[in-house]
């Protein structure tokens, strides 16, 4: 036996037999991720779930007429419910997470495709705090081409990940059903997400419950100036801005709470919107509110969330 020329014959099937194998593998994951793209969890434009999981919801819904837009936060996905809004043309692109400079960046992208008459932001104090992600939250181009040409199975290959993939799976799936946690991905009709804490198993955390407000040395400037783009990025279009302080537990606010957001905070906020044509709407303190129309601090339940747009359905009017 020649040695020489059966150990490179050898090597070479072994190699081709190895090539073949990841061939294989490679034209499965992409029949699998094309058949099952609805199913998977959504691509990971920004990392944060809920904003990766309303991008696919807005694709759906880009040619769909818009007359109100909400957007912003948790803040504007929980305590908005879409049924007041009911024979409106009310969209809901809010996510978790959504500093107002990121809020002002994902408008921007968003008034290509829809020419909204009036944009809601429901907000509170933390969504002008800083954020280590900066204001582009995500790749501009990538989320564009996904909007512009729908193509689900395109943008899981721009972001082609088996370890993200298969580490999300069971959780996206699990909060695509129903509205019982604070991790709900199920939007009802317009996009929003009212937590119904009436289920017994909906679990009211302590460190939700009794968490604290932004504290003012964590409030940014640039957050401020966010707000100062957004409206005036509104005015330029002819939308109607009207930015909207959510109710706050009286309980977990202390003096200095108190101070800060009705000497400095809430009229920045007015003086910003009226110098653009917008008006600032505070309903804390306001609105007659009970324990049970809160979910945590700031966050409000179905019940709470119907209290406020009611009001919010009311001011559209005029």
């Amino acid at each position: 036996m020649n040695l020489e020329t059966t150990e490179p014959r050898a090597y070479r099937k072994y190699l081709l037999g190895l090539l073949s194998l990841l061939a294989l593998l490679v034209v499965t994951t992409l029949v699998c991720v094309h058949a099952f793209r609805e199913k998977l969890p959504p691509p990971p434009f920004t990392g944060s779930i809920s904003f990766d999981e309303k991008a696919m919801w807005i694709a759906k819904r880009l040619k769909e007429p818009c007359d109100i837009l909400a957007i912003g936060s948790s803040m504007t996905m929980n305590n908005l419910d879409s049924s007041a809004f009911a024979g409106q043309d009310f969209i809901n692109a809010s996510s978790w997470g959504m500093k107002i400079e990121q809020t002002d960046y994902f408008v921007d992208l968003l008034l290509n495709y829809w020419s909204p008459k009036t944009l809601i932001v429901v907000t509170a104090p933390i969504d002008f705090e800083g954020d280590y992600r900066g204001k582009k939250i995500f790749d501009r181009e990538k989320l564009k081409r996904f909007f512009d040409s729908g193509d689900l199975f395109r943008a899981h290959l721009d972001y082609l990940s088996a370890h993200y993939l298969l580490g999300t799976m069971s959780e996206v799936r699990r909060d695509r059903v129903g509205r019982k946690t604070y991790y709900s991905l199920d939007f009802d009709e317009g996009g929003s997400v009212p937590l119904d804490l009436m289920t017994e198993d909906f679990e009211l955390l302590d460190d939700r419950w009794n968490k604290s407000l932004a504290q003012e040395e964590a409030i940014v400037e640039a957050s401020y100036l966010g707000l100062q783009s957004l409206a005036k990025r509104c005015q330029d279009k002819g939308i109607r801005l009207l930015l909207v302080q959510s109710p706050i537990r009286e309980d977990i606010m202390t003096e200095k709470d108190t101070a800060f957001l009705a000497k400095t905070h809430w009229p920045r906020l007015a003086k910003i919107c009226h110098e653009s044509s917008g008006a600032f709407h505070n309903f804390h303190g306001t609105l007659a509110m009970t324990e049970g129309d809160f979910a945590d601090s700031t966050h409000l339940s179905r019940s709470g969330a119907r209290k406020l747009s009611m009001e919010m359905a009311t001011l559209l009017k005029y």
